[in-house]
């Protein structure tokens, strides 16, 4: 089956989101015209959400492995290496990985000289990093790293060096190895002993009692975070980020959230006032008033964002009008990129068309569509209407974040709008998880 060739600028969001139309694109037309698009996207990372989202590494590798530009692209790379960010360092990182298996001995050198350097010191990326080599090093490589490992831990007893070393397939082998060496070297003694106070020695997996857990965050929470501090700290405003002020309200008495919102109803200043609003972020208002509809149309974005955010967790026709009316106006980027939420709890079967009808014309930044994508998701999980089919196909197209894209693929297939177009470009798709998912063996059908 023939495909339309992609633009420059459409190969380029493509190649972005990690859709499969990217790939395909190369498989079919090759890498010339857009050679430089694929490079600058291995040497810097491109994923949305790197902390959650897999490694684009076999993707990109899969773009110039057996093209008459790998060594263009091998030299880019190693040289890439020199200053990278984090996240460019560890895509890099999985980069050479993906080389080194494929025979290339200077890119698994120049990964063992990363790795090993980085196990000489605390850095944030070494599990990350490490990772990558694992599953590649010979046993030699396995015991100098624990003993490079066991030395940070004897220069300094407070160490967290790097705990999975020993891959899971060789456990067994490995564990077995490290033993032996323990009985006569120190340092590999002293990283033997840390493995096992970890428990990384245990074949039982511990039991986690999640509800003994919920209740031990409360109380530390209740501890953290006081009635006095919270309306304190919104006076001064402190804080450019919800996040204290969000775990406080999750956790406060119904007393303490009415306190709040006297204080916030009562306030002129806008910087106290969106502070004193994230509050509600996840804890429902105490009262509905006017004047809180009359923000959530307000000049002032940050009260706007905030007090729409607070009104999600709110069942009132009242906030299904207030739905209705920002989806009708298509305010829902920026400030307003939450108005999808105000459905939640307010959803009604009718209002799919309305919400489809605006998204078909709207123009959105990747944190807009990531916004309005994950909303709509929850939406769609929470009322499995299959009228949403045509939102979710909004959401697999618009939005930035892979993890996102796989729910909403997820849901079109339990409504049976999953098309053939797009199973087929899922094949090809940055995410191992949405390959796997539409069934289909990535390596063997790219036709």
């Amino acid at each position: 089956m023939s495909i339309e060739p992609l633009s420059r600028s459409e190969f380029t969001t493509a190649l972005r989101k990690g859709q499969g139309r990217a790939l395909r694109h190369i498989v079919h037309y090759g890498i010339s015209d857009y050679k430089d698009l694929v490079l600058e996207a291995c040497l810097h990372n491109q994923n949305y959400d790197s902390q959650i989202d897999s490694s684009r590494a076999p993707w990109l590798f899969s773009m110039f492995h057996k093209t008459p530009f790998y060594d263009e692209f091998q030299e880019a790379i190693l040289n890439g290496l020199e200053f990278p960010s984090s996240w460019d360092l560890v895509q890099m990182c999985n980069l050479l990985r993906e080389m080194a298996v494929a025979g290339d001995a200077l890119a698994r050198q120049r990964l063992k000289e990363i790795v090993f350097d980085i196990a000489t010191k605390d850095s944030e990326d070494e599990h990350i990093i490490t990772e990558t080599f694992i599953d590649i090093q010979s046993t030699d490589e396995f015991v100098e790293l624990a003993r490079i490992y066991g030395n940070r831990l004897l220069e300094d007893q407070t160490a967290f060096p790097f705990d999975g070393l020993i891959p899971e397939e060789k456990k067994q082998e490995f564990k077995e190895l490290l033993y032996r060496y323990a009985q006569k070297d120190l340092s590999i003694r002293n990283y033997w002993q840390y493995l096992d106070k970890r428990g990384c020695f245990d074949d039982t997996p511990k039991i986690i009692d999640r509800d003994a857990a919920k209740r031990d965050w409360h109380n530390r929470a209740r501890q953290l975070f006081s009635l006095d501090q919270i309306l304190e700290d919104a006076r001064n405003k402190k804080g450019d980020f919800p996040g204290h002020y969000v775990t406080f309200g999750k956790h406060a008495t119904k007393e303490e959230l009415d306190a709040v919102y006297a204080s916030l109803i009562s306030e002129n200043d806008p910087g106290v006032l969106m502070r004193l609003l994230w509050v509600f972020r996840r804890a429902e208002l105490p009262r509905l008033e006017d004047v809180l509809f009359q923000w959530a149309n307000g000049v002032d974005e940050g009260i706007r964002s905030s007090v729409i955010a607070a009104l999600t967790q709110i069942k009132d026709e009242k906030v299904h009008e207030l739905a209705k009316e920002k989806v009708t106006k298509q305010d829902l980027l920026g400030p307003d990129n939450d108005a999808i939420g105000l459905f939640h709890k307010n959803y009604e079967e009718s209002d799919a068309e309305l919400i489809s009808s605006a998204l078909s014309s709207l123009m959105v930044n990747d944190e807009d569509a990531h916004a309005l994508g994950y909303d709509l998701i929850a939406l769609s999980e929470s009322y499995e209407h299959s009228n949403l089919s045509n939102a979710m196909k909004w959401v697999y197209e618009y939005t930035p974040c892979t993890f996102c894209r796989y729910r909403a693929l997820m849901q079109l297939k339990k409504f049976g709008a999953l098309d053939a177009k797009i199973a087929k470009e899922c094949q090809f798709d940055a995410n191992e998880d949405i390959r796997a998912f539409v069934n289909t063996d990535w390596h063997l059908s790219r036709n």
